[in-house]
């Protein structure tokens, strides 16, 4: 029986935590802009869209990470 041990990249993860971070406070930015758009204009769907694709492009690019998803042969 061996036992192989893994070294943690620390310096790493520390970094994409910060980024993570960094997506969930855009988020947050995103979220409240788009309740403020909604709550004062009549009519705003139209407005809406681009917030709702630029929080899903966030959300599959840094959470989802959907490019690496495609680039896979699986």
């Amino acid at each position: 029986m061996t036992v192989e041990i893994e070294t943690v990249d620390t310096e790493g993860l520390h970094a994409k935590s910060r980024l993570g971070v960094r997506v969930a406070v855009w988020l947050a930015v995103l979220t409240v802009i788009e309740y403020l758009v909604a709550i004062n204009i009549d009519s705003p769907l139209l407005w809406l869209i681009p917030f709702a694709l630029a929080k899903g492009w966030l959300i599959m690019k840094y959470f989802m990470h959907i490019k690496d998803v495609l680039r896979e042969e699986h």
